[in-house]
């Protein structure tokens, strides 16, 4: 007996398999073009959404700087924590001290055997609110390694490696000063020359801040690094720079509450030293009076000797 499947039957109880067309070799290709744009594309717009993020991040640490400021304030008689305070003589009990650090070794110079200052105590000793998230406490070389040579050797104000003890500097000149203290603050071209009262005639020269600056971004070129050469105390004057990290600016937080991101006048390259086109801590001038006469450098009030002369200076910004 013989048995014979017809394809009629195969139609009707089974069914037939077709063969699947594969992709060409172009195809494959013009997909794989495709998807290279979409990336080309895409990546330089996540980038910039991180380099916002990072910006923001940034400005909400100088708020709270700001914050932890008005804390202090609040419970020292109105008045914003000394910048820079060492014991009148030998017999004064009190440590050497800046806003980040207290020196209970009463070592003026070396601040590795420092504990954390005044600030600290407001935010648990917590470092990452003195980090910018972009920088992450490097050196201007990029470098994380620190590089302290003394009782901390080779570690930071919170014993970990990072080269910066803190990204953001107090400005030097505005300790004491008072809450809700009225005052202009305004930067002259870096190209101006001037002394420490600015002449008059120069006074349409001056662009206002919209407050007083009492922390920067400043830059680790110049000269916030614990590298040699460099000055890593946490305090923003004199010849000082400000970094240019975010989108060539920095955030600068103001007394009165708010955080600016300031773009400085600069030369064409953060890492050389050129006076006369970059902004630096010289330029800023503050005045209390609507003269034109009466704008002093705020440096000046942070720099002056003795040091108990310093603190409250800028609540009556004067020449000596």
């Amino acid at each position: 007996m013989s048995i014979g499947i017809s394809l009629q039957g195969l139609q009707r109880g089974g069914r037939i398999r077709r063969s699947c067309p594969a992709f060409t070799l172009i195809e494959l290709l013009v997909v794989i073009a495709v998807i290279a744009i979409l990336i080309g594309i895409l990546l330089p717009a996540l980038g910039k959404a991180r380099r916002t993020g990072q910006a923001t991040a940034c400005m909400a640490n100088n708020k709270s700087l700001v914050q932890v400021a008005h804390f202090y304030a609040n419970e020292n008689k109105s008045q914003l924590w000394f910048h820079y305070f060492e014991p009148v003589n030998a017999s004064d009990p009190r440590p050497y001290q800046t806003w980040c650090r207290t020196n209970t070794k009463r070592s003026a110079s070396d601040w590795s055997i420092c504990e954390p200052g005044p600030v600290y105590s407001y935010i648990e000793n917590n470092p990452k609110i003195t980090e910018c998230p972009l920088n992450k406490r490097r050196g201007g070389d990029g470098a994380s390694d620190n590089l302290n040579t003394g009782a901390k050797k080779g570690k930071d104000l919170f014993n970990s490696d990072k080269r910066l003890d803190f990204d953001y500097c107090m400005v030097t000149g505005v300790g004491g000063a008072q809450l809700g203290l009225d005052i202009q603050a305004a930067y002259v071209p870096p190209n101006l020359t001037s002394g420490t009262k600015l002449n008059a005639s120069d006074a349409p020269k001056l662009t206002r801040f919209p407050g007083l600056p009492i922390f920067i971004e400043e830059s680790n070129y110049w000269y916030h690094d614990s590298k040699s050469g460099k000055v890593n105390d946490g305090l923003w004057g004199n010849a000082d720079q400000v970094s240019l990290r975010h989108e060539n600016g920095a955030m600068v937080a103001l007394w009165e509450g708010s955080v600016m991101h300031f773009k400085p006048p600069r030369g064409g390259d953060e890492r050389l030293e050129e006076p006369t086109k970059n902004f630096q801590s010289n330029d800023i001038y503050v005045n209390r009076t609507s003269r034109d006469t009466n704008w002093v450098r705020l440096y000046y009030g942070g720099d002056q000797a003795p040091r108990a002369k310093q603190y409250g200076w800028i609540n009556s910004p004067r020449t000596f």
